[in-house]
């Protein structure tokens, strides 16, 4: 009895290192990458992911690739060297067909535990949050509308096409139209580097214009975002973003806890050359 036991264990063991050596190599990856250190001054990140599955990225820090190929907040990946932050990368990859932007995400870290040697481990703790509420007085957004049209279905005077899903930011300002309040949500959490969970019950989509007086711990948080520096210099007489949130949009942040799932980079080298 003990024999065949012993037996079945070996098979056991020899069917998981099969499957975990074909989930590897079932991993998507691309077709070619080039990672190159970027020695230019210029601290402006650029990300473009163009339809087909390209990935190009120029004077981008490794803590920030990972927390794109992972779909997490900065605040929600912790460990690794300090390089992380002050190295930064040209990155040029490409798939041998075309991908969908998940799949392109899914190349990333194939590409992060390939070149970078990568290694994660995930966990949930309880950690401060947000929680987007409406305010007492009820919304003050504007509900956009496909095409900027109006009730009768036709444009609306002097309004032009709406694209939707456009966001610009700047200093303490952000503008959008036709975005859902979760592509809201997302930004505020970059903001104010905590996860913020939507409680307003809103499903359209809206035009937004918020204003407020950047704080310190907000400017390095986007600059380490690599945000865009345009538009004019925030207001510092202005509201803080909690009062701007209120008073501008009609919806509230209250500060609570709540389960925040964290990746802990367990292991990561220097990339391989080319």
């Amino acid at each position: 009895m003990r024999s065949v036991n012993m037996k079945c264990f070996r098979i056991v063991l020899l069917a998981g290192a099969i499957c975990a050596w074909g989930c590897a190599q079932n991993a998507p990856s691309f077709e070619v990458a080039s990672i190159k250190l970027n020695h230019s001054d210029d601290r402006r990140v650029g990300i473009q992911m163009p339809p087909g599955g390209r990935f190009v990225a120029t004077g981008i820090p490794v803590r920030m690739l990972i927390t794109i190929a992972y779909k997490i907040k900065e605040h929600q990946l912790s460990g690794g060297p300090s390089w992380l932050d002050s190295e930064r990368y040209d990155i040029s990859a490409k798939p041998e067909i075309k991908a969908t932007s998940d799949e392109v995400l899914l190349m990333l870290q194939s590409m992060l535990a390939e070149r970078f040697q990568l290694t994660l481990r995930k966990e949930t703790k309880e950690l401060p949050v947000y929680v987007l509420t409406v305010a007492k007085n009820g919304p003050k957004m504007e509900e956009w509308t496909d095409g900027g049209a109006a009730a009768d279905g036709k444009p609306e005077p002097g309004r032009g096409p709406m694209r939707g899903g456009m966001m610009r930011m700047g200093p303490g300002q952000l503008t959008a139209e036709g975005i859902p309040v979760s592509g809201f949500v997302d930004r505020l959490a970059n903001i104010l580097g905590r996860n913020v969970i939507d409680k307003t019950g809103f499903t359209g989509k809206y035009n937004l214009d918020l204003k407020w007086a950047l704080d310190e711990a907000q400017a390095g948080m986007m600059k380490a975002q690599g945000a865009p520096g345009d538009g004019p210099p925030p207001d510092n007489n202005g509201p803080s973003i909690f009062s701007a949130v209120q008073d501008q949009l009609g919806l509230k942040l209250e500060a609570q806890k709540g389960p925040v799932e964290v990746y802990v980079i367990t292991g990561i080298e220097k990339p391989s050359e080319n």
